[in-house]
């Protein structure tokens, strides 16, 4: 699985009110970030870059002037090819849970 359909299948599993995008963390196109559409918070996700069968997470919050906070770090989820969507499923639900 790569990220846009790690992406789409959050966006698709977590309600009408979430948004996901792929953006630039460290690489260009490494991280997902997830965010209620009229919230403040938002989850970023990517892979470990030691071992892509881990995603990892923190939920930041983002204040009015731009700046962001991280809230929960060390969050993490492992894909191993045969439940993924059984993770992604965990991720969906924390998404919807924390934002």
């Amino acid at each position: 699985m790569d990220i846009y359909q790690i992406s789409s299948y959050i966006y698709d599993n977590t309600g009408s009110a979430i948004d996901t995008e792929v953006v630039n963390g460290i690489c260009p196109d490494d991280t997902i970030e997830v965010s209620r559409r009229d919230g403040k918070q938002f989850l970023a996700l990517g892979f470990d870059p030691t071992d892509d069968s881990f995603i990892l997470g923190t939920l930041w919050y983002r204040h009015e002037n731009g700046d962001k906070e991280a809230v929960e770090g060390g969050l993490c989820w492992h894909i191993d090819g045969e439940e993924d969507y059984d993770t992604l499923d965990d991720i969906c639900e924390y998404a919807r849970k924390a934002l």
